[in-house]
């Protein structure tokens, strides 16, 4: 019984060490807890309709194929991995309407909890029906340094792919949206199948393979999820944490609106409809694809872009609250006529610089990091 209990123990232990490095990097605004545990027991919850699938798929497979090396291909990338990998893809869908999916590396946390919820009740099953403890331990160990973090690596490419697929999806680009939807479930599918084929061969060479493939995996998962951390941005105008972004203003609504609303007159002359979770005195944005206006106001006085959390949406400069704005300075008047008759601004004369270093104004999108930029 104790040692039963040690087991489960050692079972569990890297699942959870792995979710909490993920919750860890989750640095700008983490997850509810409940919702977490959700999601790792919609990842248990999975573990024995995937088995029951697999094995009917692997009787038909053997009976079709015969047991040769186009066997193992199909077995083991659409028996196994993609049944798994589907089934994860399934609980992910359940936290596409959540009003907590607001940032891009949230797609990253979902993914993983699921897919470690899936390792930690599958592991737990290796390890007991081990038919003594010497292998029992083996398959702990070699579980614990491999297949746990394979299940966590593809959960890292799904989600990754999941919140950019939100992200495109909230800023109206349909096509990014269809694309990054397919490529959550297809990398992580091929990545899973690929290293099941391996092992399942039995030869030393893919063996092999499958190990180097495993340490070349840590390299570029933790490095993956470390960039996707510290890069990441809100997907809209507005998240949980309101100071994060302050709202939009038209252009029209800057010459129209008198200083303190010019951006609450702005929105409601253009007739930009309120954005869901959009704090009291803030103005919207609309959910479209952003190049960038190419300055932006807080408390009436213009500043780069660089120092903006997110791009402004094409026409479109940032304002402070309504209440802070009424004892701002006039914005400068070049920049806001500019903008009004709809004429660009040359970035250099703010010195704009993308938050990466790159100094480049003249693409749209910054070769560096990928954030749009001034027109």
């Amino acid at each position: 019984m104790i040692i039963d209990l040690l087991l489960i123990i050692g079972a569990v232990l890297p699942a959870l060490l792995l979710m909490f490095y993920i919750y860890k990097m989750d640095k700008v605004e983490s997850e509810p807890i409940g919702m977490l545990a959700r999601l790792v027991l919609f990842g248990c919850l999975i573990t024995l309709p995937a088995a029951l699938i697999e094995t009917v798929l692997d009787t038909v497979f053997s009976y079709v194929f015969g047991y040769n090396m186009f066997y193992l291909l199909v077995e083991n990338f659409i028996g196994v991995a993609l049944v798994e990998e589907g089934l994860k893809w399934l609980m992910l869908l359940t936290t596409w309407k959540s009003k907590r999916f607001d940032y891009v590396f949230d797609g990253i946390v979902y993914a993983v909890f699921i897919s470690l919820g899936f390792a930690l009740l599958e592991n737990i099953l290796y390890v007991l029906l081990q038919a003594d403890l010497s292998t029992a331990v083996t398959t702990l160990i070699m579980r614990a340094v491999t297949s746990i973090p394979t299940h966590m690596f593809c959960g890292v490419f799904m989600g990754y792919f999941w919140g950019k697929a939100k992200e495109a999806s909230v800023y109206g680009n349909k096509t990014a949206k269809n694309g990054y939807w397919a490529l959550s479930i297809v990398v992580p599918t091929l990545l899973h199948g690929f290293y099941d084929f391996c092992l399942s061969t039995g030869y030393t060479v893919t063996v092999l393979a499958a190990f180097a493939f495993v340490i070349a995996m840590y390299v570029i998962v933790f490095l993956q999820v470390r960039k996707a951390s510290k890069s990441d941005r809100p997907m809209y105008p507005f998240s949980v944490v309101p100071q994060t972004m302050p709202g939009y203003v038209t252009p029209a609504g800057i010459a129209a609106g008198a200083a303190g609303t010019a951006g609450v007159a702005g929105a409601a002359g253009a007739g930009v409809p309120p954005m869901p979770g959009a704090p009291a005195g803030y103005t919207p944005s609309p959910q479209a694809q952003f190049a960038g206006a190419n300055y932006m106001g807080v408390a009436g006085a213009f500043q780069p872009r660089s120092q903006q959390p997110m791009p402004a949406p094409v026409g479109y400069e940032m304002r402070a609250q309504a209440a802070d704005a009424a004892a701002a300075p006039t914005p400068q008047p070049a920049p806001a006529a500019a903008a009004a008759a709809g004429a660009p601004v040359p970035p250099a004369a703010y010195g704009w610089q993308c938050r990466c270093g790159n100094n480049n104004g003249n693409v749209n999108f910054c070769p560096v990091c990928g954030r749009p930029r001034p027109n």
